[in-house]
């Protein structure tokens, strides 16, 4: 009996995380990188962090070429710097 109250307890939660997610995404996602920041700015400081979000924001833009270009990263190193002996 108890294992199939904490399973409803846990389907419930769920549930209740997909509809408050669904409705406040944006919200949720900006506190939790807020929370982030602030943590980051406190331990390392604002210049290191910002090179951290500056790097973090290069390796996002750089992933979403690749999945957008279907290319693969050795024909991208290929194409910007000479071939070199395989």
């Amino acid at each position: 009996m108890e294992k199939r109250a904490a399973n409803d307890y846990l389907a419930q939660g769920l549930f209740w995380f997909d509809r408050f997610w669904r409705a406040h995404r944006g919200k949720t996602l900006g506190g939790i990188l807020g929370g982030l920041f602030a943590i980051l700015v406190m331990r390392y400081g604002f210049l290191w962090t910002m090179f951290i979000v500056i790097c973090v924001g290069t390796g996002l833009w750089i992933g979403h070429y690749f999945d957008a270009a279907r290319e693969d990263i050795t024909d991208f190193i290929d194409r910007i710097l000479p071939p070199g002996r395989r």
